[in-house]
């Protein structure tokens, strides 16, 4: 990931891509109220044909999730089907040809077929929530290895964070990391660390996986909350919100900074405001 040339920048109402040479950004799909909280390839672009990017959208907290398909050239949607069985889904991670979809408001994470793009049939789903309160949990980020997945438990600022290991194709917990950050969002592996958001806190937080200690790489220099990130080689690119009132999620604009992992959370770069027609989702490779 060291080279990639642009990332895409997700909010609730805007798909953009960021070229990370000119720092220009371009709008591909402009939807006030979509809420788009994840973004995964098709896998079926080529020289011939357009990549697909299949946005994770919640436009309805009482409906399905749904998995709508953005023609990658032109920003046309091409396909939007229900993601079935998730409610207001919070992230999505494509691995391999099965694609992980956060499951909040059932707190669950769901497993659909991604070798069927345009469908996406449901393969199994999995218990990822504190089964006694599983609401209270607020699960909101995802990540898959070959045998383990990885979910964030939001818990709703009434507790700290936490990240739970669960093994991919067995129903059961193998870790938890307890103690991430308040109102945490993002997961991502670098070298021996997972790198999270400490979003109520303003704060940039690496956590070793084998002793689960916790360095603060970096933090804001005023109160603000932290949604969005993207680590490319050994960057982290960080949405920066102003602090969080709920009301104002579907329009505030955020910023985008760029921090170093391997030089102590050094500002390499800093987009300030990129218009986002909503609190930042995620930024990912494109």
């Amino acid at each position: 990931a060291e080279n990639v040339a642009s990332v895409l920048l997700l909010s609730h109402g805007r798909l953009q891509r960021l070229d990370l040479v000119t720092r220009d950004v371009k709008v591909l799909l402009h939807r006030p109220g979509l809420r788009i909280r994840g973004v995964f390839s098709d896998g079926i672009g080529s020289t011939d044909l357009p990549e697909i990017h299949v946005l994770l959208t919640t436009p309805s907290l009482d409906r399905d999730s749904r998995f709508m398909g953005v023609d990658g050239r032109l920003g046309k949607v091409v396909y939007d089907v229900p993601a079935e069985g998730s409610r207001d889904a919070h992230d999505v991670v494509r691995h391999g040809d099965e694609i992980f979809v956060v499951s909040t408001g059932t707190g669950e994470v769901r497993v659909y077929d991604g070798a069927q793009p345009g469908r996406f049939p449901l393969l199994r789903s999995m218990a990822a929530a504190d089964p006694t309160h599983p609401g209270a949990s607020h699960i909101n980020t995802v990540g898959v290895s070959p045998s383990t997945v990885w979910v964030m438990r939001h818990n709703q600022g009434k507790r700290p964070a936490e990240v739970h290991v669960l093994d991919r194709y067995a129903e059961r917990s193998l870790d938890v990391y307890a103690d991430v950050g308040r109102s945490s969002h993002g997961l991502a592996h670098w070298h021996d660390e997972l790198i999270v958001l400490d979003s109520l806190n303003g704060r940039v937080l690496a956590v070793h996986r084998l002793t689960k200690a916790t360095r603060v790489v970096w933090s804001c220099s005023r109160t603000c909350f932290l949604k969005g990130l993207a680590v490319l080689g050994s960057t982290a690119l960080v949405g920066v919100a102003p602090p969080q009132r709920r009301m104002d999620r579907m329009h505030v604009n955020c910023s985008l900074v760029a921090i170093s992992l391997a030089d102590n959370g050094k500002v390499q770069w800093r987009l300030d405001p990129v218009e986002a027609n909503g609190l930042r989702s995620a930024a990912a490779d494109s």
